[in-house]
């Protein structure tokens, strides 16, 4: 009977010995640069940056001769991001459990977000103004502009709480967020940590929701107390934007000749923004299939991602080729109050156009 037992079951008593050892993608020349490239959407050049850059804030403080190395867990964050998938890692990348994934990701995003200040910065010296203006007068034929804003959507899985507040026009449920971006297509702010409805119940319903972010954003009480004038720079918005003495829309019903050139032009700079967008989601197609994590950390992952976006055009990483985003939703007319607030828009239209 025991002998009997030991066939039945003594394999079942066996357990598979655990390993933690990646594919080595780095170092093996069966995987050429396009090969990794395509897994973790960086060169190899990119991803030793990461990982040095990461270093002190993902080693592990321990001598187990398992623990997972900087490195590891860098690729292992990247696939993730390529895919949106804990299980596709898990298939691509040998020997690490899924939970081992979702633990992993996480730590990796916090480490970079704690460095979110080093790559997307806001100008602020003339310097870094007047960089920014030539570049979009080069692009557009648009003066004194430092940068553009709009909103896109992040698809998520349905959350469990407040699950209404984050269906958004499209009818699915989506993170809002707000960025601005220079003519380079580098992420200037980021603010994503809103639910994706059109209207929620902080927001007046005659305002837009793109509007309202922009209201309670810090970049807004920047821009009140430091561009005063066209010389301090201006911010393009589409017509979802309150018009203002700094943030230039378009003519709703554009009459005069100069008007339509200044719709033309502002089109044109603004196109920036959407571009900006498609190259992110191209490069992290994450953002464009869907999040299947929990808001909060929905919007951990988003943020690293427009970090990750900045630090390749910093390294020259060459794009992806983006496509239409599906996420890009039409604006919301604004119907506030925008009684003399046109003046300085007036003033571009009638000097340069």
């Amino acid at each position: 009977m025991a002998a009997m037992n030991m066939i039945l079951y003594g394999n079942l008593q066996r357990r598979r010995p655990r390993t933690y050892r990646l594919k080595d993608f780095m170092h093996n020349n069966t995987f050429s640069d396009e090969d990794i490239r395509m897994r973790f959407r960086f060169s190899r050049q990119g991803i030793v940056f990461l990982t040095n850059l990461l270093r002190q804030d993902l080693q592990r403080p321990t001598q187990r001769n398992h623990a997972l190395s900087v490195e590891s867990q860098v690729l292992i964050s990247l696939k993730f991001l390529a895919c949106g998938s804990f299980q596709q890692v898990v298939e691509d990348v040998i020997g690490v459990d899924k939970s081992t994934v979702s633990r992993i990701v996480p730590q990796f995003c916090q480490a970079l977000n704690r460095k979110k200040n080093q790559f997307i910065v806001f100008p602020t010296t003339a310097q870094q103004k007047t960089e920014i203006k030539q570049g979009f007068y080069r692009m557009a034929g648009f003066p004194s502009t430092t940068a553009c804003i709009d909103c896109t959507h992040v698809r998520i899985s349905c959350p469990h709480e407040d699950e209404k507040d984050f269906v958004n026009r499209k009818n699915y449920h989506s993170i809002n967020v707000q960025a601005l971006t220079d003519h380079n297509y580098r992420f200037l702010d980021v603010d994503a940590r809103w639910p994706g409805s059109t209207h929620d119940h902080w927001a007046k319903k005659e305002i837009s929701m793109d509007s309202f972010i922009f209201r309670v954003s810090a970049v807004k009480n920047h821009l009140d107390n430091n561009n005063n004038s066209i010389d301090d720079g201006l911010v393009i918005g589409d017509s979802g934007y309150a018009l203002s003495r700094y943030l230039l829309t378009p003519y709703d019903n554009p009459v005069t000749p100069r008007e339509r050139r200044f719709n033309r032009c502002q089109k044109r700079a603004r196109s920036s923004v959407e571009r900006s967008f498609g190259l992110l989601k191209a490069r992290f197609p994450a953002l464009r299939f869907g999040l299947r994590v929990d808001p909060i950390k929905a919007c951990q992952i988003i943020g690293t991602c427009f970090i990750l976006h900045n630090i390749a055009i910093m390294l020259n990483e060459d794009p992806f080729d983006d496509e239409e985003d599906p996420d890009d939703f039409e604006a919301e007319p604004y119907d506030g109050d925008d009684q003399n607030r046109g003046a300085i828009r007036d003033h571009i239209a009638n000097t340069f156009f």
